[in-house]
């Protein structure tokens, strides 16, 4: 009989730790603060630092947190966008190491590789003017970032646009984290192609429609020299970074970006004019290429900030625009299907 008890026991554990293995985890990528509840408002219980695994008590956000469970088996709620899910892996506790923060996938480029890269970076203007700036910029043509650049410059072809709403641009944002991790470069940009967002697929190089505001927190600013421009100074020679929100006062960690490039950039589309839009509180539609800036990273959480990375919930943007539309309905009461309520910024 004993034997028996002792066997039945074995058997116990070993389904436990099958089931466990079979388990949904997540690592923490960014610090995150543990929570009672899924919300801000309380007070944080600890501390959870980068590389920690955590179990994912359940597979659905809520309000933007998860609910996890700790190695040491606390339950708890965290910001889902500093957790990377990993399907089908047990939470494991690594006794005797000290967590290490994240490196920059970059970091696995062999160190030739990066330090020409920031040669390249730190340099000075690569071309005498805009009109000279090749379209892969200061990069080479076949590199990563020269398809990068390439990809920023590409005005797409008049059409049909796919209208995106700010739920569709999460899925794409969750979609793209499965296929390739934040902050890398990419080779193949098939890769950002044809993702589902919620019952269409969209992804790089499509025609498409986002309403929104600029977010009031940003103060909008020209742009810096960057190598897609040939790292030229000057607000002619670069793009302008403009955060669209779904609600008008929503922050800039809520946005996603959109850029106007200085490549046939319409003269109406002026700082200040971009500054009356914001103060006013306009609703705006912005049409352009959909485009995935592969080299930040997501910087949503106003607790715990990704060092200078751009606020904003998704590393998509609308880039370049090529109409920016206004409201001209009382109370901002658009239908972005009825043209005839929006009047176009400039003269496309």
């Amino acid at each position: 009989m004993r034997l028996l008890k002792v066997l039945a026991a074995t058997l116990v554990v070993t389904v436990i730790h099958v089931a466990s293995a079979a388990a949904t985890t997540g690592v923490v990528q960014r610090e995150t603060n543990l929570r009672t509840t899924p919300s801000t408002q309380e007070t944080p219980r600890r501390l959870l630092l980068p590389a920690t695994r955590v179990d994912i008590v359940e597979p659905e956000p809520r309000d933007g947190f998860l609910h996890v469970k700790t190695p040491d088996g606390e339950e708890g709620w965290v910001w889902a966008r500093n957790i990377r899910v990993e399907e089908g892996r047990a939470a494991v506790a690594l006794p005797g190491r000290a967590p290490a923060r994240r490196a920059e996938a970059r970091a696995t480029q062999p160190l030739a590789d990066r330090a020409a890269a920031a040669r390249r970076k730190s340099a000075g203007a690569c071309a005498d003017s805009l009109a000279d700036c090749p379209d892969s910029g200061c990069a080479g043509p076949d590199e990563p970032h020269g398809l990068l650049n390439r990809q920023k410059r590409t005005i797409p072809p008049d059409g049909s646009a796919k209208l995106l709403t700010f739920k569709n641009l999460r899925a794409l944002q969750a979609g793209t984290d499965k296929v390739t991790p934040e902050g890398v470069d990419i080779s193949d940009r098939s890769l950002l192609h044809n993702i589902d967002v919620g019952g269409l697929t969209a992804g790089e190089g499509d025609l498409v429609d986002v309403v929104g505001f600029i977010a009031p927190d940003r103060t909008l600013r020209p742009g810096s020299a960057e190598s897609v421009n040939c790292r030229l100074t000057g607000a002619g020679n670069n793009d302008v970074h403009v955060p669209i929100v779904e609600h008008a006062d929503d922050s800039e960690f809520q946005s996603l970006v959109v850029e106007p490039i200085p490549q046939h950039r319409d003269p109406a589309w002026t700082l200040t004019a971009l500054q009356r839009l914001q103060s006013q509180g306009t609703l705006l539609l912005i049409r352009g290429q959909l485009f995935y800036d592969n080299l930040h990273q997501v910087n949503d959480d106003p607790e715990h900030q990704v060092g200078t990375q751009p606020k904003r919930f998704t590393l998509w943007e609308v880039h370049p625009i090529t109409h920016i539309l206004t409201c001209a309905e009382q109370g901002n009461a658009c239908d972005p299907g009825a043209a005839d309520q929006w009047s176009e910024l400039g003269g496309h």
